[in-house]
């Protein structure tokens, strides 16, 4: 075949073949890079977004319950508790504190008055026992379970019986901080039914949850509960804390 016509044909060297080669590697590399960034970023942001809808659930709850906390010298049971001390212990604000190394694994147990909706214009007070407490189990990735203790039953055993459900999973902390009467000294306990604190219970509780996401990165949440009824009253009702008004007076701490 003659020299000139080979000269003359057209087509691609070996040299600009592995060069485009090169090139397309080098583009699928960052797109794969790119696609991996963003699917990092969105499965943050849903993880994110889990363990705080986890916290303002968890804290919302808890925080209205122990704000509608209720204590009252008529406890509108008087066949079974005839004497003001029989009625004052089991209405009772009890917090404990427990350390567990780094983190803190709070109890509380009080009473609610609880607002059940029967209908959208007759709402229905029910008084309860409810508790706050962590499973004593670990899960898998080291966590606890946040447990919630309900029972309609006011009785002599305050701390114990009813329901227990789950409230919150991952979580790693619970912690509960007490403030007096006068919204300044902060306690890590409280016992309502000690007398020589008048059978008083505190004015507002810092509650603080500390929840573990899918990295294992742990996140503290609080929030701040004050109480409306902090003293006995002869009265049997309650009434719901009010919204709005004056800012807290509580240090945020």
């Amino acid at each position: 075949m003659p020299l000139h016509i080979i000269k003359n044909r057209n087509g691609f060297t070996i040299i600009e073949i592995l060069l485009a080669l090169s090139i397309m590697a080098i583009v699928v590399s960052i797109m794969f890079s790119l696609y991996y960034a963003s699917t990092g970023i969105i499965e943050e942001g849903i993880s994110k977004s889990d363990i705080y809808q986890t916290a303002r659930l968890s804290l919302d709850r808890m925080s209205n319950e122990i704000s509608s906390t209720f204590y009252s010298e008529n406890s509108g049971s008087e066949d079974i508790f005839s004497t003001p001390d029989e009625k004052s212990e089991r209405i009772i604000f009890i917090g404990e504190d427990i350390q567990d190394g780094e983190y803190s694994l709070d109890r509380l147990n009080f009473i609610s008055a609880i607002y059940r909706w029967i209908r959208k214009d007759a709402p229905e007070t029910e008084l309860c026992e409810i508790g706050y407490y962590l499973s004593q189990e670990y899960k898998e990735d080291g966590t606890r379970v946040l447990l919630r203790r309900e029972d309609a039953t006011i009785d002599y055993e305050p701390l114990e019986g009813g329901n227990v459900l789950e409230l919150a999973e991952s979580v790693v902390g619970l912690d509960f901080k007490y403030y007096d009467e006068n919204g300044e000294n902060k306690t890590d306990s409280w016992d309502s039914t000690a007398t020589d604190k008048g059978r008083k219970i505190p004015s507002a509780v810092k509650i603080t949850i500390s929840l573990k996401d899918k990295k294992g990165m742990v996140k503290d949440f609080s929030t701040l509960a004050e109480i409306v009824i902090t003293v006995p009253s002869a009265g049997g009702g309650s009434s719901p804390p009010s919204e709005g008004g004056s800012p807290s007076p509580y240090p945020f701490q």
